[in-house]
This record gives C-alpha cells, sequence and structure tokens, in this order.
C-alpha cells in the first residue's frame, strides 16, 4: 500500500501543471493561426468582390451593346455617330445620352455622378466612336470602332482608385445593307 502511495505522490509531483512559458508559447501558436486564416479570408472576399464589379461592368458593357446594335437601325445613327462624341445609351428614354452616364450595381440607369461617399460605387458609362482604318491604314468611311469603357471605385476602396474595364468593337455601316457588329480582341 505504501508503494502506491509513493508513486500517486511521485505522479503528482511530476505533473503539476504547464509552466507560463508553455501557455505563452501555446498562445503565441493559437494566435498566428488564426491571424493567418483570418488574412486568407480577407483576400478572398477582396477577390470575390473584384469579380462581382467585373461581373456588373461586363452585363453593363453587354448591355450597351445590345442596345447599340439596335440603335443603328435608326436614321439618326449614322450622324451622331459621325461626330465621334462619347455618347451612351440610356434605355429608360431609348436615346442615345451625352456621355457619360452612370449605373447602379443592379444596372439601373441613373443621370447623375455620385454625390455621397454611399454612392461613390456608381459604375460611369462611356462609348467612343472613331473611324475604323482600312488595311492601307486610311480612315474607312464605312466602319467605325467603339470603344465601351465601364470605370467604377471599387468596394472598399478609395474614392481616387478606381477599376475600369474596357472592350473594342467594329462596326461596319454599309448602305446598302444593314450594319453589322464585328468584335475586335482588345
Amino acid at each position: 500500500m505504501l508503494k502506491i502511495k509513493n508513486q500517486i505522490r511521485l505522479f503528482n509531483n511530476n505533473h503539476r501543471g504547464d509552466s507560463i512559458i508553455e501557455v505563452l508559447i501555446s498562445i503565441t501558436i493559437l494566435a498566428a493561426v488564426l491571424v493567418s486564416v483570418f488574412v486568407i479570408v480577407n483576400r478572398d472576399l477582396a477577390i470575390e468582390t473584384n469579380a462581382h464589379e467585373q461581373t456588373v461592368a461586363l452585363n453593363i458593357i453587354q448591355s450597351q451593346l445590345e442596345g447599340l446594335r439596335v440603335d443603328i437601325q435608326k436614321p439618326s445613327f449614322v450622324p451622331r455617330i459621325q461626330t465621334l462624341q462619347p455618347f451612351c445609351l440610356n434605355f429608360q428614354t431609348n436615346s442615345l445620352e451625352n456621355s457619360p452616364c452612370y449605373f447602379d450595381q443592379n444596372q439601373n440607369y441613373l443621370s447623375t455622378p455620385p454625390t455621397s461617399k454611399n454612392q461613390q460605387y456608381r459604375y460611369k458609362v462611356q462609348i467612343t466612336p472613331f473611324p475604323a482604318k482600312t488595311s492601307t491604314g486610311l480612315t474607312s468611311t464605312t466602319g467605325y470602332n467603339f470603344q465601351f469603357k465601364v470605370d467604377w471605385a471599387g468596394v472598399g476602396g478609395l474614392p481616387s482608385q478606381t477599376n475600369q474595364e474596357v472592350l473594342y468593337y467594329r462596326l461596319y455601316v454599309n448602305q446598302s445593307t444593314k450594319p453589322s457588329f464585328v468584335g475586335v480582341p482588345s
């Protein structure tokens, strides 16, 4: 019996608890793991937000392009693009507007620029026509290139930092047939 009591006493003396150094090392390791997880999650959220914003910008460009395809059937279209002035399409009034136009994240047309910090996430759209060049480098009288440009301030970004998406399309205007779009790689 005495032998068992001595073994219990030795066991208790050898395992009294963790020292302060062991606790500090454990807390340091736990903090390092938590900080790295936070950094990874934060970076992933920023990537997802940026991808969403780019998708909205591309959807706005696509809607402007589709509207332009419809608008080329109007008699006033060719004289309007011959001025080479930037414009955008207002789907509420179904008309060409002087540039730039603004859209919210739901792709609703807005006639005014952002006026407050909460509205800085609006998308600014501008379509710029310029004459297409022929294979000899001369200006084409039947073709136009269009630059579709969308600017926006990213979520969480500074107002001075803007993101931009730019696409180019070529439109051949042939008076004997209907005009057609041909995509031009940017």
